[in-house]
């Protein structure tokens, strides 16, 4: 029984550490997009300060070449972007990422990548405060399977070392009895010595 409580629980512990191992790089990757993200809101709303920066006629006489650039972002990389978003599962790619934020005019597809990353973050970290809960309760369970098995064993030891402190009690008495009755026998060894030799004394 101590076997398997064993083997089942370095099975199970060899099992959150694999998955602890998975989540943890999950949580990294996660990490990273983060950084990512936030490093390109901070450079866009750094360019939007400098936007505000500019002088009105400069911003005025530019309106046309602008709004032409804006259009050409608006007929060729947010519907590609949309598109490949609305497939799922590719929120987190580069080409995604990469059209979102060049796209100035359709934030919207930005919000989207920020808001996958917010909700991965939470699901990653949800599960790992889950996995975390399952393990502290398992390592609560293997420490008091330990417990249990140590007074088990404990128990065991002393039966057994009750038994022998007994047999050795009574194994030092039968040998002081085996010592005395030796002591008799030669005691008695030499009473009949002594006896033959006075009844040979009379025939010599």
């Amino acid at each position: 029984e101590q076997v398997q409580d064993l083997t089942s629980s370095i099975e199970s512990l060899t099992a959150f550490s694999t998955e602890m191992a998975q989540l943890m790089s999950d949580l990294q990757d996660c990490k990273m997009l983060l950084f990512q993200d936030i490093s390109d809101k901070a450079a866009s709303l750094q360019l939007d300060k400098s936007c505000l920066t500019l002088p009105l006629d400069d911003v005025s006489n530019d309106t046309s070449a602008f709004q032409k650039s804006s259009m050409s972002l608006i007929t060729t990389m947010v519907p590609h972007a949309t598109s490949l978003i609305q497939k799922g599962g590719t929120l987190d790619s580069p080409e995604i990422r990469h059209i979102t934020k060049t796209s100035v005019h359709h934030p919207q597809e930005w919000r989207l990548v920020s808001e996958s990353n917010i909700e991965k973050s939470v699901q990653l970290v949800s599960a790992s405060a889950a996995l975390r809960k399952r393990v502290a309760a398992k390592s609560k369970q293997v420490m008091q399977s330990n417990q249990r098995c140590d007074v088990r064993t404990r128990g065991a030891l002393e039966d057994k070392i009750r038994h022998s402190s007994k047999l050795h009690d009574q194994l030092t008495m039968k040998l002081n009895e085996v010592d005395q009755e030796l002591v008799e026998i030669y005691n008695e060894k030499e009473r009949i010595n002594t006896a033959l030799r006075e009844k040979e004394a009379p025939l010599a």
